[in-house]
């Protein structure tokens, strides 16, 4: 019988308060036993064992500063109730972020012993610090359960949507139960066994050496990571929290589905004691690892886990390193040096949504692709990974579309979210693009100097709009499109070259008057034409126009409209080679800051195969680009099937094949 704790809704009011240290400090070793890591807008926290939960927080995954508040000051009065002995030390804690919210699953429990429960906090974002009591998840008793209800991990059935939890240490081993939408066991629901260290007919000869009542079947800390079409288990066998003398180790097993059975590289069923070793100590610089988890941060799939230092006495240190992957899809750990993270480098998945605030007046209603009702701007970032938001903004546009007060509001929007920002000037009251960049009505008839004023003030007024509001965009594009220059035909690339490069100056100094950290992106289109890029950047260069990176438009369906000649891959693979191309010349990074592919309901084959030319995209940007693309932007993706042909929603407002490339 599994025991159930009813939900409290106040917030963390219950139980003693402690008192903890005053001040964080920084460091890039941090000791830590138990590590989870989560990421929200630029932000990455490491939550862990300790007092209240131990938390500490990166902006690069290399220096982190550890709070010296934990997760909770206040230990809610149910813990203590459901685990005579408990002592307010929480261990193993595991988070996720599903439908809206976080959601966090801690351990309480007494060393050596099985009468424990995992406990459940829910928090709107991370960075507010606010959590709330969701009660308990599961107990376990003695002489009742023959399993620990501790070192818990939230896993989601992409099929399904579906919320399960694995946890498990000694006992019987790992254990999983199926959730319900409020993140408590499922009605009817009971655990079953899915791991264990050995064959249950093998009985070791040696004894537990850190507790008589656990028994010998060494093996705990699960968590579970989709990759590809198999779901991962992890977990860890043998000793954990002995120092120097811990022999921790981390094995594996995969299924196809999150309810197993998961089986080793060899076939074995680990519910039957397989299990594939994939981490040990090397006693050089860790004695043992083990208590792990796994994240894919930007399209690079990461293994954490606590390590008992050799050098420093067995401490329990933060470990991370990449996982590669085998041709037959099984997971290889990365050394260090090809593991380092590279800080605000990071790889971005974006959109431009400048249409969602007409779509949203018009009464568009988005959903998932389960049906339910969700906010646009909610359902790209956490379903689909996109981190940041491109908006376009016009001069004096006819009835506020795109002007600078609707830029905010959508900045706000995205800012709320955590996501990342870039700005893209038009200089004009409605479209640029490389057909026309009409001169905005205002600045009709003034001179060169005159206009280079004009654009340096409308530059400002609205970053300095932004930046009364709070709001610090990242990547800030002064003009779009340019491929022939902007403002014609005083700015014509051809006719006025020297026009143009001023322009761009003039663009740029802009930006960095307001938000002096901000990336100045030039952008063309056409990003498998390498002479145009050579053509256009060479001007910019040549007349004193600066830059600090190139954004590209790369649209396949485009390119090849009148050319049948042309094939969609061939134009991808142009494009990276022109990536490499201008990064090399130019000495600067590339972002593909539009993108799309076309959407036909009546013809589901073509958002297959736009969803694997964009995933080629997203991928061949990261690995084929010496590291040099920063990013894929999708052109207005919310769009609906009727106008614009390249989105990637259907009719029913809601995502189609085409975006699952996002979340591969």
């Amino acid at each position: 019988m599994v025991a159930l704790t009813a939900v409290t809704t106040t917030t963390l009011a219950q139980g003693p308060r402690r008192q903890f240290r005053r001040e964080a400090f920084t460091t890039q070793t941090p000791m830590v036993h138990d590590p989870v890591m989560a990421r929200e807008g630029d932000t990455y926290y490491v939550f862990a064992t300790g007092m209240g939960i131990q938390q500490m927080t990166s902006k690069d995954r290399l220096s982190w500063t550890v709070q010296p508040q934990p997760v909770m000051t206040v230990i809610p009065g149910w813990t203590t109730d459901s685990v005579p002995g408990f002592g307010n030390h929480v261990w193993a804690p595991d988070v996720i972020h599903w439908h809206g919210q976080w959601w966090m699953a801690y351990s309480c429990s007494t060393f050596g012993k099985n009468g424990s429960a995992i406990g459940l906090l829910s928090s709107r974002s991370l960075a507010s610090g606010a959590w709330k009591d969701q009660g308990c998840i599961v107990t376990s008793r003695e002489k009742r359960d023959n399993w620990n209800a501790i070192d818990p991990n939230f896993i989601i059935d992409a099929a399904t949507d579906t919320p399960w939890l694995v946890w498990g240490s000694f006992w019987d081993g790992i254990q999983l139960a199926r959730l319900d939408s409020t993140m408590h066991l499922a009605k009817g629901e009971r655990p079953r066994t899915i791991a264990r260290r050995y064959d249950p007919s093998y009985k070791p000869t040696e004894p537990n050496p850190t507790s008589r009542f656990a028994g010998t079947n060494a093996i705990e800390a699960p968590f579970i990571f989709r990759h590809g079409d198999y779901y991962y288990l992890f977990v860890s066998w043998d000793y954990c929290c002995r120092g120097a003398k811990s022999n921790y180790r981390v094995a594996v097993g995969r299924s196809k589905n999150v309810s197993g059975p998961y089986l080793d590289r060899e076939g074995r069923d680990m519910a039957q004691g397989g299990g594939t070793l994939f981490l040990e100590g090397d006693k050089k610089q860790w004695e043992a690892a083990g208590h792990c988890a796994a994240y894919n941060f930007d399209g690079q799939d990461v293994f954490v886990c606590h390590g008992y230092s050799a050098t420093q006495g067995g401490a329990a240190m933060l470990i991370q390193r990449n996982i590669q992957w085998t041709s037959d899809g099984w997971p290889l750990l990365a050394t260090e040096a090809e593991s380092k993270p590279v800080g605000r480098q990071d790889f971005v998945k974006g959109a431009d949504v400048g249409f969602l605030t007409g779509q949203e007046h018009r009464g568009t209603v988005f959903h998932d692709r389960q049906g339910r009702q969700r906010d646009c701007l909610e359902l790209l970032r956490n379903d689909y990974k996109m981190s940041a938001l491109r908006m376009r903004v016009w001069v004096n546009p006819r009835g506020g579309s795109c002007d600078k007060y609707e830029l905010l509001s959508m900045a706000l929007r995205a800012k709320a979210l955590g996501m990342d920002l870039m700005v893209d000037f038009h200089y004009s009251d409605s479209w640029a693009d490389p057909a026309k960049q009409p001169i905005p009505q205002a600045w009709q008839g003034h001179n060169y100097d005159q206009m280079r004023q004009d654009l340096r003030q409308h530059t400002v007024d609205v970053l300095r709009l932004l930046k009364r509001y709070g709001v610090e965009p990242r990547w800030v594009q002064v003009g779009n499109e340019t491929a022939n220059g902007l403002l014609w035909d005083m700015g014509h690339a051809e006719k006025n070259p020297e026009q143009y490069a001023g322009f761009i100056a003039t663009g740029y100094d802009a930006v960095k008057e307001v938000f002096p950290q901000a990336i100045v992106i030039v952008h063309l289109d056409r990003g498998h034409k390498q002479s145009l890029y050579d053509w256009n950047l060479d001007i910019v260069k040549k007349y004193g126009g600066k830059f600090d990176m190139v954004g590209m438009s790369l649209y396949p369906y485009w390119a090849m409209e009148g050319h049948p000649e042309l094939k969609a891959d061939d134009i991808i693979t142009d494009c990276m080679a022109n990536i490499r191309h201008v990064s090399q010349k130019y000495g600067c990074d590339v972002m593909i800051v539009e993108t799309g592919f076309e959407v036909d309901e009546q013809h589901p084959e073509k958002m297959d195969e736009g969803r694997r030319q964009l995933s080629r995209v997203i991928k061949e940007a990261q690995t084929q680009t010496d590291g040099h693309c920063r990013g894929v932007f999708y052109w207005e993706p919310q769009c609906l099937p009727g106008g614009y042909k390249l989105g990637a929603f259907n009719s029913n407002a809601a995502p189609t094949a085409i975006m699952e490339a996002f979340a591969e």
